[in-house]
């Protein structure tokens, strides 16, 4: 969906070309520019969609990376810091090609040297951590940063006003399956929409409480605004439980009000949510205390999978097997990412998964302790935020394979990586000379964007 800007059929040619020329001062100038159009487009996915018309134009995405890459390593762009961080994401990489190959051989089905339903697949998920190690080259200083962020929020405001121009004048006095939009997130489906939502809203709400400019507050407090309509009207409950988790973590570190908020909403639900809302919440378990048909069936699918680990629990039967067993019914997903992983990739796999979440998440929260800018721990608290909504909604489906829900996620891992190391550089050099690339303003002034 694109915004109504007058323009027509021009818009998708102009946003071409724009991706074109982004590209192409990205490789021979900076790379930078490059990821900005790519994180602009990154949850816009029926958005790209329609510049499929164009020659290459179903790989922009995958293009703004290369660029950025070849950018990067042309020595226009910054050197990769050292982090642990980064041999973890190159080793889930790594380890989930090889269960692709895996489970080729498990299935019986043609090896992956082609472009097929599961090479797809593990392409869209390969592409996130490319995606970060882009980033981390393209990024040189903290302004860029900062421009980074202002397009983050731009692309989240047009993922929330298309879901509310599209959704306005419903009636939504009642829950019902008709009235679930996906928006511009496209086929993530609703719940990706909530999932996203959610996160943007844990990043958002944690930033406001280190933003110093009244008129930057009042911006973001619109955003999320919009951003808490689209969350409430993707009636996906595992979202509710991610941005309510990350409220409570924001309010053990930093402002306790928000545990209050929490108690009150805890409390108060039935009475402070819409009805649709709050029916959407009741379903879950039915007036004979029996589980609403999609919950019971997850249940099914969780106790077959568990039985599928105890069958191959190191490496688990390959990468995007599980859909193709047609175990429980039509069911083609665990509906849990977590035992989704321990399936496919076994409890290697989800160690591994589970070492690159809360490396990141301990590196933004080194990041909001060790910083003295208000910029930098605004960004550390709020990528906690973010990482611990996005442990939460992948209880409930797959929310982490998602370019359009998780992209920019990947982005801000990058944002905080090389956050830490100008703070180490900082440290390390001497007072008279210091060697941060950062844009550090005198320290009674204000971080700016």
């Amino acid at each position: 969906m694109m915004l109504n800007t007058g323009l027509g059929t021009l818009v998708p040619l102009i946003l071409y070309c724009g991706v074109l020329l982004a590209t192409l001062l990205a490789m021979v100038w900076r790379p930078i520019i490059g990821l900005y159009v790519l994180t602009l487009l990154i949850p816009l996915q029926t958005t790209r969609e329609k510049l499929q018309q164009f020659p290459l134009g179903d790989h922009v995405i995958y293009i703004l990376v290369l660029g950025v890459i070849i950018g990067g390593l042309m020595g226009r762009g910054a050197k990769v810091p050292r982090n642990s961080l980064n041999g973890l994401v190159i080793a889930l990489f790594v380890l989930t090609y090889i269960s692709l190959w895996h489970g080729s051989f498990y299935l019986n089905f043609p090896l992956p040297l082609h472009m097929d339903f599961r090479m797809t697949l593990w392409a869209n998920l390969a592409f996130m951590p490319v995606m970060y190690f882009a980033a981390l080259y393209a990024i040189k200083d903290e302004k860029q940063m900062k421009l980074l962020l202002v397009v983050m929020c731009l692309s989240a405001f047009v993922v929330g006003y298309t879901f509310f121009r599209s959704n306005y004048g419903r009636d939504f006095s009642h829950f019902s399956w008709g009235r679930r939009d996906a928006g511009t997130i496209g086929w993530a489906g609703v719940n990706g929409l909530g999932a996203y939502a959610a996160g943007a809203l844990a990043f958002l709400v944690a930033y406001l409480s280190f933003e110093t400019s009244k008129f930057r507050k009042l911006g973001l407090l619109g955003l999320i605004a919009v951003l808490m309509y689209s969350l409430l009207y993707s009636f996906s409950r595992g979202a509710y439980g991610g941005l309510v988790a990350a409220l409570v973590v924001q309010g053990l570190f930093k402002n306790r009000k928000l545990l209050l908020l929490v108690i009150v909403l805890l409390c108060g639900w039935r009475f402070l949510l819409p009805n649709s809302v709050e029916e959407r919440i009741t379903m879950t378990v039915g007036d004979d205390g029996k589980l609403e048909a999609s919950s019971a069936d997850r249940v099914l699918i969780w106790e077959d999978a568990e039985n599928l680990v105890l069958q191959n629990p190191l490496f688990g039967t390959g990468f995007a097997t599980y859909a193709f067993m047609h175990r429980v019914k039509h069911y083609e997903d665990t509906h849990n990412y977590y035992l989704k992983m321990v399936v496919e990739n076994g409890f290697v796999g989800l160690i591994l998964l589970f070492s690159v979440i809360f490396t990141a998440w301990r590196q933004g929260y080194l990041l909001f302790r060790s910083a003295d800018q208000p910029f930098m721990r605004g960004l550390g608290l709020g990528f906690v935020a973010l990482i611990t909504s996005v442990l939460v909604v992948n209880v409930f489906g797959d929310r982490f394979s998602y370019l359009q829900v998780n992209g920019c996620t990947w982005v801000l891992m990058a944002c905080v990586v090389r956050s830490r190391a100008w703070l180490q550089e900082a440290s390390e050099a001497p007072a008279a000379e210091p060697s941060s690339p950062m844009m550090i303003a005198e320290p009674a002034q204000p971080a700016a964007w």
